[in-house]
């Protein structure tokens, strides 16, 4: 039998003759990165990047072309989540009556939510609500994208051309206010047919629920109006609107609950859409709040057209 001296002594060589190539192959990989790196240019690799077309596409040749390639994304994702979010609600929405006979206090919040006796019209009602404040977000977020591109200093070459600046400003705008529409209409209609295909009656609910959700597109527009505002005459404090959004997030749904007085919980837009399913549909505050929106965006787009462009 061999020791175990006489076998690590016949396999040394081999093992030494492995290392010495290894170290020698480090050695060649070290001094050829050297060499390469002393002639190349700084910041630059040794493969010439590859030069972009000289002409853009004709999908980029307008503002709201441009515009579409930077919101599609976010646009299209929460349209797809809202979707999903109503078909969950709406799947749920025959076993909430049930479910809130048995505490009262539960059956309390939603029926202050709602507006309505009916559990079920008054779930929709407040799901409807919580719908808009998350869409609000995006709205939130593709408005105040504009003052992105311009402390980024991706406005200001734009500008610099024959874009006007009101285009360029409409061109990030229009998504701040077809967002959360798309939005709201994909989570109404998902959940009217999840609710209706459980209850049995898809035509008839369907629309009821999309006429819930939709309703609450005014108000989710005055909150764009107010961030333009701030981009337009304030531009530095544009991110305020999402301290404006907290506060109204936290009126909306918890100002029933804690019994705040009237005028505190009047301060939120949300506040005045009907809760629809659950209440009478009325269009005077819808009104009311589409042109609060429309004053707080002029207001902003004659702000941005006076100030200049900063970085």
């Amino acid at each position: 039998m061999c020791s175990n001296s006489s076998i690590h002594a016949k396999a040394s060589p081999s093992a030494t003759k492995a290392r010495a190539s290894g170290r020698l192959a480090r050695i060649a990989a070290a001094a050829k990165a050297f060499r390469l790196a002393s002639s190349r240019d700084i910041g630059a690799g040794i493969l010439a990047p590859r030069l972009g077309p000289a002409e853009a596409s004709p999908q980029l040749a307008s503002p709201v072309a441009l515009a579409w390639r930077l919101h599609r994304g976010a646009l299209v994702g929460w349209t797809v989540a809202f979707a999903v979010l109503g078909i969950i609600y709406g799947s749920v929405a025959e076993g909430v009556g049930d479910l809130l006979v048995d505490n009262p206090e539960l059956r309390e919040i939603f029926e202050r939510l709602g507006g309505s006796q009916a559990i079920i019209d008054g779930y929709f009602a407040g799901i409807a609500g919580v719908f808009a404040l998350i869409a609000t977000a995006y709205a939130i977020q593709a408005t105040a994208r504009a003052r992105a591109e311009e402390e980024g200093q991706l406005a200001e070459p734009i500008l610099a051309t024959a874009v006007p600046r009101t285009s360029w400003l409409a061109s990030h705008v229009v998504f701040g206010l077809i967002g959360p529409a798309c939005a709201l209409v994909a989570g109404g209609l998902a959940a009217g047919f999840a609710y209706g295909a459980v209850a049995g009656d898809i035509a008839g609910q369907v629309p009821r629920i999309t006429a819930a959700t939709l309703a609450q597109v005014p108000a989710a527009w005055t909150m764009v109006g107010l961030t333009l505002l701030l981009f337009g005459a304030f531009p530095r404090f544009t991110q305020l609107s999402w301290a404006a959004y907290s506060a109204i997030a936290l009126i909306t749904l918890l100002g029933p609950i804690f019994q705040l007085s009237h005028w505190i919980i009047d301060l939120s837009p949300f506040t005045h859409v009907p809760n629809l399913p659950a209440a009478d549909f009325t269009i005077v505050p819808l009104l009311w709040l589409a042109g609060l929106a429309a004053a707080l965006t002029a207001a902003g787009v004659a702000g941005f057209r006076r100030r200049d462009v900063t970085g």
